[in-house]
C-alpha cells in the first residue's frame, strides 16, 4: 500500500510521510527510505537496517522524544546510530492529546538530550534547520539567513548548551515572525529591548 500511496502522492506534489517502527520493528523505516517519504517518525524499534536506510537517503528521521516520555517506552529510537550514520534527524512535538501532550520546542528539545543522547548542538539543529528541510522550507525557514523569513525564538539563556539542562524553565524570552516581534515573555520586555 506504501508505494501505491507514494506514487499517487508524487504527481500532486505530496510529501508522504510516515509513523514508522514505534511499538516494534515493522520495516517501515527502511521502506519510507526506498519510497523517497519525506520523513519516517517515531523510530523507537527501528532496526539497524532501517538505520542504514534512512542514513542513505534523504528520508527524515524525525525523532519524538514526548511520546517516549508520556508512554513510558523504555526502548528508544537509535538516535546516535543515525546521527553517526549521517541521517538527516529533525525533532517534533508529536504534539496530540493521547500519547504526546507537549507542545514546548525547548521542553522536546531538553527530553531529546536526556532520553537520546543529543548534544545540545544536535537538538538545535534537529529542531531548526532539521525540521524545515522535512516540512519542505529549508530555503527560507530553520536558520538565521539573508533573504530568510526572520522567523527566530530568542532563549533566555547563556549558551545553547544548557538547552537540556533546565526542563523546568521555559527559556522563550521573545518570539520573532517574518520579522516582526510578536511575543515576548512577562519580566523579559526590557532584557529585549537592550539586547
Amino acid at each position: 500500500h506504501a508505494a501505491r500511496l507514494a506514487s499517487a502522492a508524487a504527481p500532486l506534489g505530496l510529501r508522504m510521510r510516515v509513523h514508522a517502527d514505534q511499538l516494534s520493528d515493522t520495516g517501515m523505516a527502511e521502506r519510507a527510505a526506498e519510497l523517497g517519504f519525506a520523513s519516517a517518525d517515531h523510530l523507537n524499534h527501528t532496526s539497524p537496517r532501517g538505520v542504514a536506510a534512512l542514513a542513505d537517503s534523504d528520508t527524515t528521521a524525525v525523532l519524538l522524544p514526548g511520546a517516549t516520555f508520556t508512554l513510558r517506552q523504555a526502548q528508544k529510537p537509535p538516535a546516535r546510530a543515525l546521527l553517526d550514520a549521517g541521517a538527516i534527524v529533525a525533532l517534533g512535538s508529536d504534539f496530540n492529546p493521547g500519547t504526546s501532550p507537549l507542545h514546548s520546542m525547548p521542553l522536546v528539545m531538553a527530553l531529546a538530550c536526556r532520553l537520546y543522547g543529543l548534544t545540545p548542538l544536535e537538538a538545535l539543529a534537529a529542531a531548526t534547520v532539521n525540521a524545515a528541510y522535512v516540512l519542505g522550507l529549508e530555503e527560507g525557514a530553520g536558520r538565521v539567513q539573508v533573504g530568510g523569513r526572520a522567523d527566530i525564538v530568542v532563549l533566555d539563556l547563556e549558551s545553547y548548551d544548557l538547552i537540556g539542562y533546565r526542563q523546568d524553565v521555559d527559556p522563550v524570552a521573545a518570539v520573532i515572525a517574518g520579522g516582526r516581534l510578536v511575543h515576548v515573555a512577562p519580566g523579559a520586555r526590557e532584557r529585549v529591548r537592550r539586547g
